[in-house]
């Protein structure tokens, strides 16, 4: 008799979804500070990537930059050259944006979007 195996769910990919204010200001933002391609742009919707990282902004004209508790943290490699790259481009750090190792075993640091939306980037030590 052939059995039929019953495949499990893996789950493999997560794609955070954003409130943006203004759709034009955040894909400049990403493409021309974070370094991501623009993989398509609606009226109410953008999708970004950089790397395996893919990122999507829905339009909500309320969102209040100073007030955003939105917070996405990245795991990445060579994180210094990235830091490095970052700033150069002049990408704003959020309040504890510094590169430094963590007690918790990564090195990291923050930067704020346009909609205020707190980015941290990670590695392991």
């Amino acid at each position: 008799m052939n059995k039929l195996k019953k495949q499990l769910t893996v789950l493999h990919t997560i794609i955070p979804k954003l409130p943006a204010k203004n759709l034009e200001a955040t894909r400049d933002f990403y493409v021309n500070i974070l370094g991501f391609t623009l993989l398509s742009q609606y009226p109410e919707y953008l999708i970004l990537s950089r790397d395996a990282v893919e990122v999507h902004f829905y339009l909500n004209e309320l969102v209040i930059p100073q007030e955003s508790d939105y917070m996405v943290y990245l795991r990445v490699n060579n994180i210094d050259d990235l830091y490095r790259e970052l700033t150069d481009k002049g990408a704003r750090k959020a309040d504890y944006g510094v590169l430094e190792n963590k007690p918790w075993g990564q090195r990291e640091f923050s930067v704020t979007d346009v909609n205020g939306t707190c980015l941290t980037f990670g590695q392991a030590y």
